[in-house]
């Protein structure tokens, strides 16, 4: 083999290590990465027993809701509560029917440490209450079959918007969502809107939690 063809050859070689260096290097910081990320957004998460043990564990004041109509259960369902490093939090509860297991209301609450813009993602808003009614498995199904009415109202100087299904007869259902100060509200219910709306009116406002 020629001289000039071995200096070729070893160019191309170290052409090729370099090349694989780099790859490598490129697959370690971005691997680096993801794991110090996936890290950052892992959450603690909780299932108490009680809204008095989730607020123990919240970085938050949680609200609950002071009026509730006569055929639910007074007694509240805790689903989960995770925190994240940084003071996140979601909260998920619920209340049964009295006297049975069917649940007809449940309250989330997202908290962020830094006060939130809100802006309501009407569409999204109507595709959760239908999983919250008949779950992921038949919400493309059905989707498309439903019809709502979108209210937007104020209260405490608080804008809410209340989604209610009217159609089909067979699927009945409300939401109404708000974000105040630094947490945001969803109340579902299969109850009449009226009574979905005056329960998220009566859960306790920003300005009562001491929430700075």
């Amino acid at each position: 083999m020629k001289r000039s063809q071995k200096v070729c050859l070893l160019l191309a070689l170290a052409g090729l290590v370099m090349l694989i260096i780099t790859v490598i290097t490129a697959v370690y910081v971005g691997f680096h990465q993801l794991l110090e990320q996936t890290i950052m957004n892992w959450s603690d998460h909780y299932q108490p027993s009680s809204l008095e043990e989730a607020q123990e564990l919240a970085p938050y004041n949680i609200c609950a809701p002071s009026y509730l109509p006569a055929e639910i259960n007074p007694s509240p369902i805790i689903r989960y509560l995770d925190v994240w490093p940084d003071n996140s939090a979601e909260l998920i509860f619920g209340y049964n029917q009295r006297d049975t297991t069917e649940r007809w209301v449940e309250i989330r609450q997202w908290y962020r440490p830094s006060e939130q813009y809100y802006d309501p993602n009407i569409a999204s808003l109507e595709k959760s209450l239908v999983v919250w009614l008949v779950g992921w498995d038949r919400t493309e199904e059905i989707l498309g079959e439903v019809t709502t009415d979108v209210t937007r109202y104020e209260t405490d100087g608080v804008d809410r918007w209340l989604v209610e299904i009217v159609a089909p007869v067979s699927l009945r259902g409300s939401v109404v969502e708000w974000t105040d100060g630094k947490t945001t509200y969803r109340v579902y219910s299969v109850l009449e809107s009226e009574e979905t709306v005056t329960i998220a009116n009566s859960i306790c406002s920003y300005n009562q939690t001491g929430d700075e």
